[in-house]
């Protein structure tokens, strides 16, 4: 201790940015150092969510973070199955990892279908009408069997692959509406098969199946294997099933006995293409328009004296193919593209955001609209590319306006109602290419990603099908004990970025007290637009010390608690961008005894808040959220003098 109270008691004998440099570096006396910006989890934090999500990756598209909703994938001798197998050798076997888990699938001499079967799947974890990918890692162990063929259910898609031989590496979609197939080397005679199609609306089941030859089921499959089969070491081994949403197979997520949907979202900066922005935190909530990228006339949308457009080469926000523009059929006013919902609740702030690209006009009119009638709304600008001037006029009336957007790029808007609406019923929102009035069939836009959510600010892309879509809540928290949390006193820096999702107070890093409901951590009010170093006792108590507007890089330390029950009381000192502040928490008052004991303290949860008393807190709706990306986390296991925050938060 003796050096680290040394080199923070000489606050002023470097200048601030040596300061600063020395302070984050290894050495600097810290006992918990977290860059999310490094796209890599510390494994002493727990991450959970429970659902998919998407996120912008390093090359500003928008991208799934992954999932695996197959179970057993990495030991796959654990299916529903085998059908004619034999399975005297058919586990243990080299993988192309360098393992010994794949799974070797030779057929038996029975005249017959030869595969292996998934257990069933709901098409509601994967969205109905949204694209999947189907993935397995495949290998031929001799000429004999040759074509891998992979089923989702009979009835919905089916592909073939050309493992070895004569056409190797050919990959064919054999049955199914939509489908699409495609393999790759990944060396040693493994392939990454790879299927793609829309989910289906009922629950499916996965198939990996020795082929004869490129026919579909039944004929592909129903044939008689050879008694050498076994000794001759015939077969083809597979390993590493998985299926997720999106067109694209993530690296291999490992399954046993539960499905997998809660990977971390490092996120990036949309605009400043492969700049890190941190760990993605969210809460909960749902898209409550169907179609969100098809458009498709019909319970969500409609089109008046509009035509749409289907862009099939057209490469929309995730880099991939698809969408649509839409332009007015007839020369005129009100032609729109409308998204219509009803029994929507309108008594909190709405907010609907998409992505927009000029074609034959670079002007955009959106207007809500609930049973009551038009609403005043306001629109902001998420992202757009670099370089781009796209502006907003009409904001606080009923017709916020974009101009000059971008043709070579898209543009990210969201639209939110000024006032929270009383009610429920109908909630439409309008887009009016160019203007109300005075519109030409030459008023085309492009158009992708809709999504309408209750809060005052745009979430991370919702995508969905037949049904509307939703997305759980991130979890991310670490035990005190993991990094030598002291009740003598600390400090915590923290980097982030303001919420776009307009959460009431957003959460950074939050040392939470489970056992009585209590937390002392750090916030920021979006009502005030300050950053709060706050305490929460579980029944309603906030104190707060405020601090200047736009906040994004605070640190926060606090002594040992002074005396007890109702005169407990916690020292505290806040600083924000460089501007430092002290206070005490209970100050003596009866409110003493709801300050949060630090010998109490058992979690620092990151991004998100809860009075829960249950650890880890995130099982009730009580809990704020962040929403959005957090850079840097950083302790020190001492009270560092207000000098040292200020350096910090610089």
């Amino acid at each position: 201790m003796r050096s680290l109270l040394g080199r923070f008691h000489r606050p002023f004998a470097r200048s601030a940015d040596e300061q600063l440099l020395l302070m984050n570096n290894l050495g600097d006396g810290s006992t918990l150092s977290l860059d999310f910006t490094s796209g890599v989890l510390d494994p002493r934090l727990t991450f959970t969510r429970g659902s998919n999500a998407t996120f912008i990756n390093s090359s500003g598209l928008v991208e799934f973070a992954g999932q695996n909703v197959l179970v057993q994938t990495a030991n796959m001798t654990l299916w529903s199955g085998p059908t004619n197998i034999d399975t005297t050798v058919w586990g243990s076997q080299s993988d192309p990892f360098g393992g010994t888990t794949a799974t070797r699938l030779t057929p038996t001499t029975a005249n017959a279908t030869h595969n292996l079967q998934s257990a069933l799947v709901s098409s509601a974890t994967l969205g109905s009408g949204l694209r999947t990918v189907y993935s397995v890692y495949a290998k031929a162990r001799t000429s004999r069997y040759r074509f891998f063929g992979m089923v989702v259910n009979a009835s919905n898609a089916q592909a073939s692959f050309v493992l070895t031989g004569a056409g190797e590496g050919t990959a064919t979609a054999l049955f199914g509406t939509g489908v699409t197939a495609s393999m790759t080397s990944v060396g040693g005679g493994w392939y990454r098969c790879e299927m793609t199609w829309p989910s289906s609306i009922t629950s499916a089941s996965c198939w990996c199946a020795v082929l004869q030859n490129n026919s579909t089921v039944p004929s592909g499959q129903s044939f008689s294997g050879q008694a050498d089969d076994v000794s001759g070491g015939h077969g083809i081994d597979v390993y590493g099933a998985q299926w997720e949403q999106g067109s694209t197979p993530h690296t291999f997520i490992p399954t046993t006995g539960v499905a997998k949907s809660d990977i971390p979202r490092f996120d990036y900066d949309p605009t400043t293409i492969g700049s890190p922005r941190g760990l993605l935190i969210e809460g909960s909530t749902s898209n409550a328009l169907i179609w969100s990228e098809a458009f498709t006339s019909g319970g969500t949308w409609g089109y008046n004296a509009t035509t749409p457009t289907t862009e099939s080469s057209h490469v929309n926000p995730t880099g991939n193919t698809g969408g649509i523009s839409f332009a007015p059929s007839s020369a005129g006013g009100s032609r729109y593209l409308g998204a219509f919902t009803t029994g929507n609740t309108t008594t909190a702030f709405q907010t609907f955001s998409i992505w927009l690209k000029a074609k034959g006009t670079s002007t955009c009119v959106v207007i809500c609209a609930n049973s009551a009638g038009n609403v005043n709304s306001n629109m902001t600008i998420i992202s757009q590319p670099s370089g781009a001037s796209a502006s907003v006029t009409g904001n606080g009336g009923v017709a916020p306006t974009i101009s000059n957007l971008s043709a070579s790029g898209w543009t990210r808007v969201s639209v939110t109602t000024a006032a929270a609406l009383g009610g429920t019923g109908a909630f439409n929102v309008f887009m009016y290419p160019n203007a109300t009035s005075g519109q030409t069939t030459a008023d085309s836009l492009y158009v992708w990603g809709a999504q309408l959510e209750t809060g005052s600010g745009a979430s991370s892309y919702i995508p969905t099908g037949a049904s509307t879509g939703s997305r759980n809540s991130d979890s991310c928290s670490i035990p005190m004990s993991a990094f030598g949390f002291v009740t003598t006193g600390g400090t915590f820096q923290v980097n982030y970025r303001r919420g776009e999702f307009g959460s009431t107070n957003e959460r950074m890093a939050i040392s939470t007290d489970y056992a009585a409901g209590k937390w002392i951590g750090a916030f920021h009010n979006s009502g005030s637009n300050s950053a709060v170093l706050g305490w929460w006792d579980g029944v309603g108590n906030l104190t707060r010390t405020t601090q200047t507007a736009g906040a994004n890089k605070l640190a926060y330390s606090f002594g040992a608690n002074t005396g007890s029950g109702a005169t407990l009381q916690l020292p505290v000192s806040l600083s924000v961008n460089g501007s430092t502040t002290s206070g005490t928490f209970g100050n003596g008052t009866s409110n003493g005894a709801n300050v949060p004991n630090l010998a109490n303290i058992t979690y620092l949860v990151i991004g998100a808040a809860s009075s829960s008393t249950a650890a880890p807190a995130y099982s009730t709706a009580n809990r704020d959220f962040l929403n959005n990306c957090v850079s840097l986390v950083k302790y020190w296991p001492t009270r560092l003098p207000d000098a040292q925050l200020t350096i910090l938060s610089t």
